[in-house]
């Protein structure tokens, strides 16, 4: 999924010990290597088929991330994570 023509969202599988996905937010740095600039695993959301991007700017980002359902987080959960020199 884009953020922008530069960054990327993936979710990732948290293991076996986490209650739920991952979120990475990478930045296209060559042709084939990113670089990761947010890891993303406090919220117990489980399920991801899709997030929609709200508002991103130089240290704010917001989404909207939509799930199974089965927690009991709102579907969708809006998602605001705090990130550091970002950009």
């Amino acid at each position: 999924m884009d953020l922008n023509k530069k960054h990327n969202i993936e979710v990732r599988d948290g293991g076996f010990m986490a209650c739920g996905e991952s979120l990475f937010i990478t930045e296209s740095t060559m042709l084939i290597l990113d670089k990761i600039k947010y890891v993303g695993n406090n919220a117990c959301v489980t399920g991801i088929n899709k997030i929609e991007t709200l508002d991103h700017k130089e240290n704010k980002v917001e989404f909207l991330i939509y799930h199974d359902g089965k927690t009991e987080f709102e579907n969708p959960y809006k998602y605001q994570p705090e990130i550091k020199n970002m950009w």
